[in-house]
């Protein structure tokens, strides 16, 4: 066997925890980030609902369509009243 392979060499810098002060700014930085982004989250998820509530509910058709339809039934009306000679059908 090899001589240098057989024992591990000690480390030439040992270990040193970490600044108990570095470390709490470390958490409060970090549970500030994960808020920040769990903030994001719903602000989007509020945005994409408004958008699919905005396209559900907006009306497919021309918004004349209405007036038109009230004309044809006036006119229609107009047709009855004018066919049976009754007045008080037209009002």
């Amino acid at each position: 066997m090899c001589a240098g392979y057989a024992i591990a060499r000690p480390r030439s810098i040992p270990y040193k925890p970490p600044d108990p002060a570095v470390l709490e700014q470390a958490r409060a930085t970090r549970y500030k980030e994960l808020k920040m982004w769990d903030i994001m989250r719903e602000i989007t998820f509020y945005a994409f609902y408004l958008w699919i509530l905005m396209v559900g509910f907006t009306p497919s058709h021309e918004s004349l369509a209405l007036v038109d339809r009230i004309g044809v039934k006036t006119r229609r009306r107009q047709r009855v009243c004018l066919s049976c000679g009754i007045a008080s059908f037209c009002r």
